[in-house]
């Protein structure tokens, strides 16, 4: 009972410093290049003190020349020593009614937040929250028929905290984004600061249930399991000298959003991941981290993958809407898919990451790789 208090402990120190880091060393880094702190709180959010650079097309194209070359690496680096022998075959069952009702919901939406009736121009502002209400819910559904295991259906308060803890969450990356000035919302102008905070946490609640159900859909794919099994392993991120250098890496990285934001910005979401994990490698309590650094990537690559798929609906329903954000990234700034240019994209990788490591704190079973090779 000691030691998992203990551990328990350790694990609340690391996000901690982690959430000191996120919130204190942009501000830090921004006083010391003598910026108005005060401008940095005021509603609504005043930008254009970040000169964005221009869209570089050679570095762009360069970089996803590099990225293309990743799936090849990968397989020349696969160990072939041992396979993933598991039975992960379910039994499957009807596909709920309560997944039926979250289809039809999310058709009702989907068409309400890219239309312009007259006769709905009161409500179609408010849009997201019922689009992500319904994509949780359809997500649940499918997790509910193949596994059982959907936390919405087997622990619907825990779940319901989650939301809680979601809204709180994303508030600390529009605080960072005041350093980067990275998205900018439309139409929301002449709202008041009341209705812009409580709107805004409302959308944002949704946003680790989202990403936590896509995790546990793809935790339900046995074909998933065997690719992501055997991977290249990460032994370095053991060692505790190599943990202290990454929590450095972030610490810095998070000064840097403060001080060069036109550079650093994509260490916001980065940078946390480094600080957070480093701290854990060198308490030795890595959890998911430490498969990976054995040469099991599927706890990093699902809660990645299930940022990135979260990413790719945020974008898509943004596009059309009534309230949306827009980008401004330097150097990468072109080639969009909707309103996020292409390389933005790579964002909801270490995003993905960073709230697998969120979840555990509710659901520290659901939130991990549940299977073991035989």
């Amino acid at each position: 009972m000691r030691i998992y208090a203990a551990k328990r402990n350790m694990r609340r120190f690391s996000w901690i410093v982690t959430g000191l880091a996120m919130l204190g060393l942009p501000l830090l880094g921004a006083y010391w290049l003598g910026v108005d702190i005060g401008s940095l709180f005021v509603y609504p959010p005043e930008f254009g003190r970040v000169e964005h650079s221009p869209f570089k097309i050679k570095l762009t194209l360069l970089i996803l020349t590099c990225l293309s070359g990743i799936p090849v690496l990968w397989y020349l680096n696969k160990r072939r020593d041992r396979l993933f022998r598991h039975n992960l075959v379910y039994k499957r069952r009807h596909f709920p009614k309560w997944g039926y009702l979250g289809y039809s919901l999310l058709v009702l939406s989907w068409a309400l937040a890219w239309t312009r009736f007259e006769a709905l121009a009161l409500v179609q502002p408010y849009s997201f929250t019922p689009l992500w209400l319904s994509f949780i819910i359809i997500v649940n559904a499918h997790v509910h028929r193949f596994s059982n295991t959907a936390p919405l259906y087997k622990n619907p308060g825990k779940f319901a905290l989650l939301f809680l803890l979601s809204a709180c969450f994303w508030w600390v990356f529009e605080y960072l984004n005041r350093f980067s000035e990275n998205w900018i919302y439309s139409g929301v102008e002449e709202v008041s600061r009341l209705h812009y905070y409580l709107h805004g946490s409302i959308c944002f609640s949704t946003v680790l249930p989202a990403v936590f159900s896509v995790f546990r859909l793809l935790n339900c794919h046995g074909g998933l399991h065997r690719f992501f099994y055997l991977g290249p392993r990460v032994s370095p991120i053991k060692n505790r000298a190599v943990s202290l250098i990454l929590v450095l890496v972030g610490l810095f990285s998070l000064v840097g959003v403060g001080v060069y934001p036109n550079y650093c910005y994509p260490f916001l979401w980065a940078g946390p991941v480094l600080v957070f994990g480093g701290m854990q490698g060198i308490l030795n309590q890595m959890k998911g981290l430490n498969r990976w650094a054995r040469g099991d990537w599927r706890w990093v690559s699902f809660w990645a993958i299930a940022g990135l798929i979260c990413g790719f609906f945020w974008e898509c329903w943004n596009f059309f809407s009534l309230f949306k954000w827009q980008y401004s990234l330097s150097f990468f700034n072109g080639l969009h898919v909707f309103e996020m240019p292409l390389l933005g994209y790579l964002g909801y990788l270490p995003f993905g990451v960073l709230c697998g490591l969120v979840t555990q704190w509710l659901f520290p079973q659901r939130a991990s790789i549940e299977f073991s090779p035989n």
